[in-house]
């Protein structure tokens, strides 16, 4: 596949910062005013709140949002990013998550460079929070390493590849305005994922997609275990809506090697107390995605029991 190259980016970029948020507390409060403190300042920061009870959508039109209200039914992860970058003025979109925190002041800017640099999209590094867990610390030093890697920006499409290939992270990402378009944005007929699913998009059509990992933010979680089977719920929904998106893809051999990595860190570290809570966790994930394939087979209310994002059952039927 050819590379297609964007028109670069100049140094008169406005960016355009888009935030879902609910009930984000002090944490979006602190994003916002992290955000306007960033050596590239955002043009605009767009809030999409979908009905916080905690006074968020007045609490971050205060520090410098321009915030929108949805009602919390109407929430969905493509569309309402898509609706805010309908609405948004910058020629760069760079979408972030409530919970994530920029690590310092020069995010926004190592985002665009990357732009600049000719890639069409690019993400950032996750790094955990002191609290996490060696499980999630794992997670995150694996999935966003210190350093670049050579499959994530590779466009090759011959033979079996990675789900790595298509790995990008709406928690903290950067597009071109006019390629998000052109390819028609986020894809909504999916529970989650738009951004795996964005990136698939991009990667047919010969865009470059650049892992930043001088880009930083703060994010990390710790799922209970049944959290943790809800969510790979979905993600094996993703897996079977999305089946000829992410057709090539290898996502089980991606995921063997997962786990042989985290056992083997654990062993290495001689964290033997988190051996069960890893194999644990691996079983959760395992059957989650199991189940989640065959999400067709079963009834519709086992399946909204089993899955994270229960609302969206009530749209897709």
């Amino acid at each position: 596949m050819a590379l297609h190259q964007p028109a670069c980016s100049t140094m008169t970029d406005r960016v355009s910062v888009i935030i879902p948020t609910l009930n984000a507390g002090r944490m979006g409060i602190e994003l916002v005013e992290a955000l306007r403190r960033q050596t590239l300042v955002p043009h605009e920061i767009l809030v999409i709140d979908s009905g916080s009870t905690d006074g968020t959508a007045a609490a971050l039109s205060r520090a410098g949002a321009t915030v929108r209200t949805i009602a919390s039914a109407d929430f969905h992860h493509g569309t309402v990013r898509n609706d805010a970058a309908l609405r948004a003025s910058g020629n760069i979109l760079v979408f972030m998550t409530q919970d994530a925190a920029p690590q310092d002041g020069h995010l926004l800017e190592r985002l665009a460079d990357a732009l600049r640099r000719g890639a069409a999209a690019a993400y950032a590094r996750h790094v955990p929070r002191r609290s996490a867990s060696p499980l999630e610390k794992y997670a995150r030093l694996t999935n966003y390493p210190a350093e670049g890697s050579t499959e994530r920006n590779s466009t090759a499409n011959a033979g079996p590849r990675s789900i790595r290939s298509v790995f990008f992270s709406n928690t903290c990402s950067a597009v071109l305005r006019d390629v998000f378009e052109r390819l028609g944005g986020f894809p909504t007929h999916t529970i989650m994922n738009e951004d795996m699913l964005f990136a698939a998009r991009l990667r047919r059509a010969g865009y470059r997609i650049e892992y930043v990992p001088e880009a930083r933010v703060l994010h990390s979680h710790d799922y209970s275990l049944i959290q943790t089977f809800k969510r790979y719920f979905d993600i094996g929904v993703v897996f079977a809506q999305a089946r000829e998106e992410l057709a090539g893809l290898d996502a089980t051999g991606e995921g063997i090697r997962y786990v042989r990595g985290l056992f083997t860190t654990l062993l290495r570290d001689r964290q033997y107390a988190w051996m069960a809570a890893a194999a644990a966790e691996s079983a959760a994930k395992w059957v989650g995605i199991f189940l989640g394939k065959r999400y067709k087979s079963l009834p519709l209310p086992i399946v909204k029991r089993l899955s994270m994002h229960r609302r969206y059952w009530d749209r897709a039927t």
